[in-house]
């Protein structure tokens, strides 16, 4: 997540998993923005999605984490998934947390490359991938903790009791209020072990899109800067997601966040929609 000053810091962080959401949380996204695409955007992200483990947005927004982490040939592009933002900082400031690429100039870039009227060279593949990344990226920029912790390792350093069990900050973020917030939407019920719940990403997300509003759309619409989202993240996590070691969490603090995720999940899957519409709506 944070851009480190260091080849050291950066290795230290992507020995721990930084996969922002989880790949639920991303597919949320993905699904989300599906609903919002206008209709020229759709059939032009649809005929993109040809891989067979990648043959919707809600999975296409995964594979950055699913199938890109896997090869060596992607690890220059790991620390596009974060920002390097200080917990003391009033705000993102690219001069000095971006001077070596970030979540919020690969979304720029990625977009560019997508959309035909900033770049009329790339090959279609090149252009797949930069619809996964710009679907991966925007959920990303969401996640509050892929922006700032005090740790300076996007709460990774941050150990934390999670319901009894030993987990980290980030973590907590990433998956572990998702998977408690899942267990609830129209009857989920909890994951077992057999994965015979591997789908209850979809009633979740099912939640969160009928909620909705055309008022809220236009609200979140209303700029497509990923500077603004990084900013709003970076507010966020000072507010509700910062985490001190040893913290205990449980059902309450499940219960006062509960919102803030279902809003940014719902936020990134509006605005996902937004800048895929502007890049291949037209």
């Amino acid at each position: 997540m944070l851009a480190w000053t260091s080849v050291l810091a950066v290795g230290l962080w992507y020995c721990t998993p930084a996969h922002a959401w989880g790949s639920d949380g991303h597919r949320v996204v993905g699904d989300i923005a599906w609903h919002f695409l206008q209709p020229r955007a759709r059939d032009a992200v649809h005929e993109y999605l040809t891989d067979e483990r990648y043959s919707t947005l809600a999975e296409a927004a995964t594979w950055a984490d699913t199938y890109a982490r896997r090869f060596r040939k992607y690890d220059k592009l790991k620390p596009l998934h974060y920002v390097d933002v200080s917990a003391q900082a009033a705000g993102y400031l690219e001069s000095r947390d971006c001077l070596k690429g970030c979540v919020v100039s690969a979304i720029d870039k990625y977009v560019g490359v997508l959309s035909s009227l900033q770049d009329d060279t790339a090959t279609w593949r090149e252009r797949q991938q930069a619809l996964y990344w710009v679907a991966h990226f925007v959920g990303d920029i969401h996640q509050p903790l892929h922006i700032s912790h005090p740790d300076n390792r996007g709460g990774n350093a941050t150990d934390i009791d999670f319901f009894g069990h030993k987990h980290n900050a980030h973590w907590v973020w990433d998956q572990g209020l998702i998977e408690k917030l899942e267990a609830t939407p129209l009857g989920a019920t909890e994951r077992d072990s057999s994965g015979a719940d591997e789908y209850v990403w979809q009633d979740f997300s099912y939640s969160l899109w009928i909620e909705i509003t055309p008022d809220q759309v236009k609200s979140w619409q209303s700029s497509v800067s990923p500077k603004d989202w990084a900013n709003e993240s970076l507010a966020l996590a000072k507010q509700q997601a910062f985490l001190h070691p040893g913290e205990v969490i449980d059902q309450a603090y499940v219960a006062a966040h509960t919102s803030a995720v279902r809003e940014q999940l719902k936020k990134a899957g509006v605005r996902l929609a937004a800048v895929l519409n502007k890049a291949l709506g037209t």
